[in-house]
């Protein structure tokens, strides 16, 4: 993200799948195993899963700067999992929790945080929405 709002070749693998959840909606997740009668280990995520190729591809859009962007340019890490989802059935079904962000609005306002923290305003960026 910082080197897309600073206007640099981002370069990354892509097909990696992720699971993303806006940090308000894992404390809230968590307050809720707390104060529920679940036991046991307990999965918190959205449940869906996302190719860091297409939050790549979000985040360059949002930014106006889709062409910073450069998939397979790196190869993948050793360590890096192919693929990272939560199975939240048990959250779910146990408590009243559902998230409340969907992905665009977390990542809106994760740009919108990089951009305040670098002191880059959305006419410089050409950032739009």
């Amino acid at each position: 993200m910082t080197q897309c709002l600073t206007i640099r070749q981002c370069s990354l693998p892509g097909e990696q799948v992720r699971d993303f959840l806006h940090v308000d909606d894992v404390a809230e997740a968590i307050w809720a195993v707390a104060t529920s009668d679940l036991r046991g280990p307990v999965n918190i995520g959205f449940g869906r899963p996302v190719t860091v190729r297409s939050i790549a591809e979000r985040i360059g859009v949002m930014l106006n700067r889709p062409e910073l962007i450069d998939y397979g340019a790196l190869p993948y890490g050793p360590s890096d999992p192919m693929f990272i989802c939560a199975n939240t059935r048990k959250l779910l079904d146990s408590t009243k929790w559902s998230p409340r962000y969907d992905l665009d609005d977390g990542l809106y306002q994760t740009v919108q945080w990089w951009q305040k923290g670098l002191g880059i305003s959305r006419h410089q960026q050409g950032y739009c929405r």
